[in-house]
């Protein structure tokens, strides 16, 4: 299940893109990773989708990850991206 911000001042977000491809063409869905910890250890979601909303707060750097799931049981990590919000 993908947590989904309120959409408000209060509360802003921002959307995480990624892409990923698998030889057999077979990737079933991707296992978010977001925190502001390196690594990130906290799961944002499992989705099928190519991207996910996360919220953020100002003065705050975030960390994030994308574990790729096949059809087959195989997974594979991508490298640890960050982002800071001012």
């Amino acid at each position: 299940m993908i947590r989904r911000p309120p959409r408000s001042t209060l509360f802003p977000y921002t959307t995480l893109f990624r892409s990923g491809s698998d030889i057999d063409n077979d990737i079933v869905s991707y296992d978010v990773y977001f925190d502001t910890v390196n690594p990130p250890v906290t799961l944002e979601g499992n989705t099928a989708a190519s991207n996910i909303d996360v919220t953020v707060a100002a003065g705050n750097t975030y960390y994030w990850r994308v574990v790729t799931k096949d059809s087959q049981g195989n997974n594979s990590q991508s490298e640890i991206f960050e982002f800071r919000v001012e």
